[in-house]
């Protein structure tokens, strides 16, 4: 019977961890795909030729983000410093389209949110 009161809270508090884990998991693989997405936005806004060297630098910072969610070692100061970079540029970009900016800001603030959540809970 001790034995029972002593590996069922083990086996719980496993099953909870990898739980724990795999949300985890599931969200790191999300911002990966998110910064890699606006990494993506990026390159095509820059070689759409307007603001290049603007759209070139928050390019570069996406894919830092993306390159730091690619593992489960998450790069946490280099991502936090690649997002802050990111949130200063953003008053400063141009383009021919302003929805697309609009929209490209919001979806930043949106990956920002979600990568502070993940940080929270998971870091």
């Amino acid at each position: 019977m001790d034995r029972f009161v002593i590996v069922i809270p083990m086996l719980v508090s496993l099953l909870i961890g990898c739980k724990d884990q795999a949300q985890c998991e599931k969200e790191r693989n999300e911002l990966y795909k998110t910064w890699g997405g606006l990494r993506a936005e990026a390159t095509h806004r820059k070689l759409e030729g307007v603001d290049v060297p603007g759209w070139t630098d928050v390019e570069k910072k996406a894919e830092t983000l993306e390159s730091s969610f690619m593992t489960p070692s998450v790069t946490w100061d280099s991502a936090e410093k690649a997002r802050q970079t990111i949130a200063a540029a953003l008053p400063d970009l141009h383009t021919d389209r302003p929805a697309l900016l609009t929209s490209f800001r919001s979806a930043v603030d949106s990956a920002s949110k979600q990568q502070a959540a993940f940080e929270k809970d998971c870091r």
